[in-house]
């Protein structure tokens, strides 16, 4: 696990076990043995050297503490950030600017349609054009695509040796984590 979001989760427990008294000795242990769960940065494969990771990330604060400790990790390598609006606020209008801010340092982003906004009034609904539009200002670049199908595509085509692909959704993602090792 990497990244200060998690130091401070780990700091957190800690902080926890000596409040309440636990053995701080345990508590260490617990602390460098854990592995992390699934969906959290999760290296999914390398195929022809593309590292894949999974991220849960879909808040605009998880998005940018991740893409961050990402680059971090991988200090000398292109980051391909994908990012699908799929939980019940990030496909909602009143985040764009705070995914504009998420995705500012970004290398590369790469954003699906939102998923289905139908209940969502249609003043409300995040825009991805909007997002890329507002990246592109800022020299970041940026591109949405309207199926998972053409995502795919785009990274098989785009991506390098050495890169690394960061999809970040609260979801399946039509199953774009399987479709890109096969086809990598």
């Amino acid at each position: 696990m990497f990244g200060e979001y998690n130091l401070l989760n780990a700091l957190g427990c800690y902080a926890m076990a000596r409040e309440r008294k636990w053995n701080l000795k345990n508590a260490i242990d617990a602390i460098s043995t854990f592995e992390g769960v699934k969906r959290r940065q999760e290296v999914l494969g390398t195929p022809n050297d593309i590292t894949i990771i999974e991220d849960f990330a879909h808040h605009p604060t998880a998005v940018k503490v991740t893409v961050e400790a990402i680059q971090k990790k991988y200090p000398n390598k292109k980051v391909i950030s994908v990012f699908e609006p799929r939980s019940a606020t990030s496909r909602r209008k009143m985040f764009e600017k705070d995914y504009v801010d998420a995705f500012s340092g970004s290398h590369e982003v790469v954003l699906s349609e939102p998923f289905n906004q139908t209940n969502i009034v249609e003043a409300e609904r995040l825009s991805s054009d909007r997002i890329v539009e507002a990246l592109s200002v800022k020299g970041v670049k940026s591109k949405k695509f309207s199926d998972v199908d053409a995502i795919v595509t785009h990274l098989k085509s785009g991506a390098k040796p050495g890169d690394i692909i960061l999809i970040m959704s609260n979801g399946a993602f039509g199953g774009i984590y399987q479709k890109l090792l096969n086809v990598l």
